[in-house]
């Protein structure tokens, strides 16, 4: 399996970073994890046909996660998509994913789609898929978001996505005995857990807690992008594995 992180921007994008989504790719299909850019667009650059498309699953309601998600909807309406379409989100996510669907999509394009309700239950499962298990768990943010935990059929690399959250014990048990941690790091100094980002450090600590041998940063502030290695000293203090920002485009094997 693979993952294919096709957006690593915060809030604002930049002329190297689109807005948070990813491709995971197995061999039964592929799926898409949250929807902040042009998905079609990207799929067909990578050669990905968007009617093949097993499902999607979304981390939180905020617009950079899901607001490429009405028009997506549509264009595979308009390909000829009749073949129900699994949306996996939690409660407050779905509500706000009709609503866009209810403001932008006529009924008569609606028919292929299915939202499922994830639970918040710490550590619940909450997808089984021929290539992959999906265990989740809520995080710390402004508005309801869950981490997502990857279970590979076929082999034993676990991968962990915080989604978006200041530190969170919710994420540290999740990625328990996880191969990589993919962690947001929004901010470069602590914020309040009302606004509920990470800084690089306190990424790293979630890492060290969790004693993943891995840390891959995104929803990376750009300053990450340009002057890197000096945002990442005090990370590199607290967590001493492998760690990196990623960029967009990067291929994560599992």
């Amino acid at each position: 399996m693979r993952l294919v992180i096709m957006g690593t921007a915060p809030a604002i994008a930049t002329a190297d970073q689109d807005h948070m989504y990813f491709l995971l790719d197995g061999p039964d299909g592929f799926w898409l994890l949250d929807c902040g850019g042009s998905a079609s667009h990207r799929l067909l650059k990578m050669g990905y046909d968007p009617l093949q498309l097993k499902g999607m699953i979304l981390t939180h309601g905020h617009a950079d996660h899901i607001y490429g998600l009405p028009v997506f909807l549509q264009d595979l309406w308009l390909r000829g998509r009749t073949e129900p379409l699994p949306i996996y989100a939690n409660a407050p996510t779905v509500e706000r994913c009709r609503a866009l669907v209810d403001l932008f999509i006529p009924e008569t394009m609606r028919g292929y789609i299915r939202f499922h309700v994830i639970g918040d239950s710490p550590g619940q499962q909450a997808l089984d898929t021929p290539d992959f298990s999906v265990y989740t768990a809520p995080t710390i943010h402004a508005f309801p978001a869950h981490a997502l935990r990857f279970e590979p059929k076929r082999s034993r690399r676990v991968v962990v996505y915080s989604a978006d959250t200041a530190p969170c014990a919710n994420v540290v048990e999740l990625a328990r005995g996880a191969n990589l941690l993919i962690h947001e790091a929004s901010v470069l100094e602590p914020v309040s857990t009302i606004i509920g980002h990470s800084t690089p450090a306190e990424a790293a600590e979630v890492a060290r807690e969790a004693e993943v041998p891995e840390l891959l940063l995104v929803h990376s502030h750009p300053a990450l992008h340009s002057d890197g290695q000096t945002h990442l000293q005090a990370a590199r203090q607290i967590f001493t594995g492998p760690l990196h920002v990623a960029r967009d485009g990067e291929v994560v094997e599992f």
